[in-house]
């Protein structure tokens, strides 16, 4: 069964948000993908903060909140980002965040496919996820294996990588951007946890809507109750 592709449209005008949907659609229509659109910036940082997407389609002048500040907040997710906006002006600056692409509005059908097919191409040569994960120390660097990894928390700016033994080691990354580089079989389950879908063992169902993955190594996992909604749904 082929990956199915998830995209996210961050547009405040529905019409608009529709359109470029549609065009979208018909350019993947032998891929497999799910669209979603969401026409508010807070809205869309939550999205972002609980599910991994493929690409996103960025507008920069959102109903007056400005696009910038969801380059700001997952500046690993640049490369995944096309920008779309009226004021080339704007979008010029975006450049310097490391996005993928800027397409003018109106949308050109020729100016958006040529934009997708650069991000088709990159997302082809590039392995995002990551196998090794490097500890920085003072005098040394020490080289984790991802997938002896049963959980990370994040730690502030920082994350802690819980192994099935021993104690937390702490990364350089936040969890933010260790969630864009992750392999497929690491998911944000909680806003300050991601777990190795490998490591879990029982999920556990307490009274008052808790929820805990049990994991090797005997550790407990939070599950936040917007992730356990998409758990029941079979998204993990």
């Amino acid at each position: 069964m082929n990956e199915m592709l998830k995209i996210l449209i961050i547009e405040d005008e529905k019409r608009v948000a529709d359109q470029l949907k549609k065009m979208v659609k018909a350019y993947l229509c032998q891929v497999t993908h799910h669209i979603a659109v969401l026409l508010d910036l807070e809205d869309a940082i939550d999205h972002l903060q609980t599910q991994k997407v493929d690409l996103v389609l960025l507008d920069l002048n959102l109903d007056g909140e400005d696009g910038y500040q969801l380059l700001e907040t997952f500046p690993a997710l640049a490369h995944q980002i096309i920008v779309t906006t009226a004021y080339k002006a704007k979008a010029a600056e975006a450049f310097d965040y490391g996005v993928l692409d800027f397409v003018p509005k109106p949308f050109r059908k020729d100016r958006l496919e040529k934009a997708l097919h650069r991000w088709q191409v990159r997302r082809k040569a590039i392995d995002h996820s990551t196998q090794y994960l490097v500890l920085k120390h003072v005098h040394r660097n020490e080289i984790i294996e991802v997938d002896k990894v049963v959980f990370i928390q994040g730690d502030g700016h920082h994350s802690l990588l819980q192994l099935e033994s021993g104690p937390s080691r702490s990364h350089h990354k936040s969890l933010d951007q260790l969630s864009q580089l992750l392999p497929k079989h690491f998911e944000r389950v909680h806003k300050s946890y991601i777990v190795n879908k490998k490591a879990i063992q029982q999920l556990d169902i307490l009274p008052g809507s808790k929820y805990f993955f049990r994991t090797l190594g005997g550790f407990k996992v939070p599950v936040g109750r917007k992730f356990y909604k998409r758990l029941k749904e079979g998204f993990i």
